[in-house]
């Protein structure tokens, strides 16, 4: 067995077990939302550019916005301005050995918007390891990692960035 297959195993575990004590921890809530954390994946970070669509929907400076890459390729390593996450900066149980990576997870956002699929081991990490306070993303059928999840036909970014603002105005996050 390839060291990576086991690291995958051990971090499928990790997450496993972290679901199960998702509803046995108390949640902090924002008073508004101001600093905004990012999940994306490297190719659809390329094609759209969907930092300026939120920066303009949720009406906060983009200086506030911090974006985590995730790439599958491991192989590929270019130089990119963003931090980028892949299955080489994983070590054991679901461990993150890159340390920006980690520094990531610990920020405390007020929001973390997943623009990628949940269903990759590697963004259930993050996701499950970061401290923000607000969770949210596109609705997937067993999902339980989002305190706000958003249906759009096609997985549409706008359309989601417009009812992600919708939701977060009618709960008072954010400033008029």
């Amino acid at each position: 067995m390839k060291i990576l297959n086991l690291k995958k195993k051990s971090a499928h575990k990790f997450i496993q077990n972290q679901l199960k004590k998702t509803g046995k921890t108390k949640k902090v809530i924002p008073e508004n939302i101001e600093k905004v954390g990012i999940i994306a994946d490297k190719r659809l970070w390329e094609a759209f550019d969907f930092v300026k669509d939120l920066e303009e929907s949720l009406q906060i400076s983009q200086q506030n916005f911090k974006v985590i890459l995730t790439d599958p390729d491991i192989e590929q390593q270019e130089d990119h301005e963003n931090l980028t996450f892949s299955e080489k900066d994983l070590g054991m149980f679901g461990k993150i050995k890159n340390l920006d990576v980690f520094a990531f997870t610990e920020k405390n956002f007020d929001l973390l918007i997943n623009y990628s699929d949940p269903n990759s081991y590697l963004i259930q990490l993050l996701m499950i390891k970061s401290k923000a306070k607000l969770k949210a993303g596109f609705f997937k059928e067993n999902i339980d990692f989002y305190d706000i999840s958003i249906k759009t036909k096609d997985n549409k970014i706008p359309v989601f960035n417009k009812e992600l603002r919708k939701y977060l105005e009618i709960m008072g996050f954010l400033k008029d």
